[in-house]
């Protein structure tokens, strides 16, 4: 193996220095800066699209508080008509069974007043002393 010959070993250690040389000046003026921009533009996009999403978030957020404010209102609304509209059914039907109470009563009381009446003329008409003669059997 020409590797090891120890006679071989200078030019290969002055091809290696001069190849390592070579490389290194392409790759820090030539490959480095390239990748470099490009890291850069990456960590750019990267920060763009974090402070974007984290001022969409802000605007959801807030978005998301009006919509839950503007639902309480409107929740708050109608329970207020609910209650509102309930009050103003129990007093209609307190008047309306007020009313029928009072209705029931008159009538009650004209019914029973004219029971009484009836009661009286009855009574009045009501044969005062008993019949002189037994009435007959009839015969079978």
């Amino acid at each position: 193996m020409p590797q090891l010959h120890f006679q071989d070993f200078p030019p290969q250690l002055v091809w290696l220095a001069i190849t390592f040389v070579v490389l290194y000046l392409l790759m820090s003026k030539v490959a480095l800066p390239k990748i470099g921009r490009v890291i850069d533009a990456r960590a750019e996009r990267i920060t763009a699209d974090l402070d974007r999403a984290t001022k969409l978030k802000d605007e959801a957020a807030g978005i998301l508080a009006a919509y839950e404010k503007a639902l309480a209102d409107a929740r708050a609304q109608a329970q207020a008509a609910i209650k509102a509209v309930s009050e103003r059914m129990q007093k209609d039907a307190e008047a309306r069974e007020g009313a029928l109470a009072k209705k029931l009563s008159a009538d009650t009381e004209a019914a029973r007043a004219a029971s009484g009446r009836r009661a009286i003329r009855r009574w009045r008409a009501w044969p005062r002393s008993p019949p002189t003669s037994p009435r007959p059997l009839p015969r079978s």
